[in-house]
């Protein structure tokens, strides 16, 4: 993983949310992963979306 990326879990967690409702807001626009990996399907947010 890239240096300043977080995973989903790791970003749910940031924000006392689960993967599930993470996901739901990615669909809604509220918060888009930077990476999406191509092989595997991981989203990856960065650091500065936890600000």
């Amino acid at each position: 993983m890239e240096k300043g990326l977080m995973t989903i879990r790791e970003i749910a967690e940031f924000y006392g949310v689960s993967r599930k409702a993470m996901r739901l807001y990615e669909k809604k626009g509220i918060i888009k992963p930077v990476k999406v990996d191509p092989a595997n399907g991981y989203r990856y947010y960065s650091v500065a979306q936890v600000k």
